[in-house]
């Protein structure tokens, strides 16, 4: 239990920062997945549909599927993101303003709020993003096993 204010919205805000923390975690092993699933599809059945049907009007858009899947790998990327706080830069820079450990707290809360509000939109934007590849990795399903069907 927090022992003052100050404590109290400094652990707010750090579990605040490490559920976006988790949530970049598992929109990661989403993006991740979608990669394997991709690859995996365009392995079986991309080679057969283009020697079967060529690059045609169901295999190029299947390609471009297929890259569109990649794009959530990329955009989960940490450097998107602020995660945590570095210890020896908030010692230094509050040792500099001889703070207190109550004025330490706020200081470090603010900072970590400022964090998350900063990651928010970034958030949103990659959870958009991995959904577009799923969406993405149905159509390059699709695509191909049309492009089987007609040939």
């Amino acid at each position: 239990m927090a022992a003052s204010l100050e404590e109290l919205a400094y652990d707010l805000a750090q579990q605040a920062l490490s559920q976006q923390r988790d949530t970049l975690k598992e929109l990661r092993g989403s993006a991740a997945m979608l990669v394997a699933a991709s690859a995996l599809v365009a392995s079986l059945l991309g080679g057969r549909a283009i020697d079967a049907a060529g690059l045609g009007t169901f295999t190029l858009p299947a390609l471009v599927a297929f890259v569109a899947t990649l794009l959530p790998a990329l955009t989960t990327s940490a450097n998107l993101f602020t995660v945590s706080i570095e210890g020896p830069r908030a010692l230094e820079v509050l040792s500099e303003a001889a703070a207190n450990t109550d004025e330490a707290y706020t200081t470090l809360a603010t900072w970590l709020e400022q964090a998350r509000t900063a990651n928010v939109g970034a958030l949103a934007k990659t959870t958009a993003v991995v959904r577009l590849g799923g969406a993405a990795l149905v159509g390059e399903v699709v695509l191909f096993l049309l492009a089987l069907s007609v040939r």
